[in-house]
């Protein structure tokens, strides 16, 4: 994320919310800027991008601040946390010993009752969001992985979150129901991606899911997916999706609400902000 509001004024201390640092874990992603307070400035000054990770050695170094400060728009993610927790919830249930488990196509129909309502914001879905769902799904990646790509290149670090989440995301669409196979697509995806190679050969649904994820999110700007574009979108994976976006439609019956990116919530926080320390 490239927007980031680095100092805030103490004025705005009525706006954020308190996380324990000993409560974040090393190389989870940030769901929002992340916030310390310096009492001899009396200001809260940004230590982390959304998207970002902090290394056990920052975190120790760090321990002595107490608290990280959040601004408080970190509430919109939490309807993509809760159906990224639902849906693993759904794909880890042990079946018991005289229970008869769910069917694929009936774990599938409820994974797509689960996102239905994420298309609800103007029939798109933010790539910040999506990821933060997929994010739920998994434990972190490994930290190596992590700690090279970011290091090379930032901005192809994003989008190499921003394709691995959406590939997963939209594999849950077309009825991918086995997590496992689910965590090896989005390493998979992020691997290509950071090191900025197409998938090769379409001989697969999934290489050829992967490929159109990479044309659509060819910069971390550009990932927002569009419910309209994926329904146009050429090939057969994407004739399946079809059928399962038009039950999308259905489930929302017609009514979207205007479109919010991440984006637009950071900058509108920058307005607020500018508005505090002025006033």
């Amino acid at each position: 994320m490239l927007i980031v509001y680095p100092k805030l004024p103490l004025e705005v201390a009525p706006r954020l919310k308190e996380c324990p640092i000993s409560t974040v874990a090393p190389y989870a992603l940030m769901l929002a800027p992340m916030y310390v307070f310096m009492p001899k400035n009396k200001r809260f000054v940004s230590v982390k991008s959304p998207m970002d990770f902090f290394t056990p050695e920052e975190l120790k170094k760090i321990e002595v601040m107490t608290n990280f400060y959040v601004p408080d728009f970190v509430e919109h993610v939490v309807p993509y946390r809760s159906t990224g927790r639902s849906i693993r919830s759904l794909l880890t249930y042990q079946v018991g010993e005289n229970e008869l488990g769910p069917t694929p196509f009936e774990l599938s129909d409820s994974i797509l009752r689960l996102v239905a309502p994420l298309w609800r914001s103007g029939w798109k879905v933010d790539p910040f969001f999506v990821s933060v769902l997929v994010n739920e799904l998994f434990e972190p990646l490994p930290e190596a992985v992590l700690n090279q790509a970011r290091d090379e290149n930032v901005d192809q670090f994003e989008r190499s979150l921003y394709q691995s989440s959406i590939t997963v995301f939209l594999a849950l669409h077309l009825g991918y129901t086995d997590l496992k196979e689910l965590g090896k697509i989005r390493t998979r995806v992020f691997a290509l991606s950071s090191a900025n190679r197409a998938v090769g050969e379409l001989k697969t649904e999934l290489e050829e899911l992967i490929a159109c994820v990479q044309s659509l999110c060819t910069e971390s700007t550009q990932c927002t997916l569009d419910f309209d574009q994926l329904e146009k979108a050429p090939g057969i994976t994407f004739q399946r999706l079809k059928f399962r976006l038009k039950r999308i439609r259905e489930e929302l019956n017609k009514a979207p609400q205007d479109f919010v990116s991440f984006k637009s919530l950071l900058e509108e926080e920058i307005k607020v902000n500018e508005l505090t320390a002025t006033a």
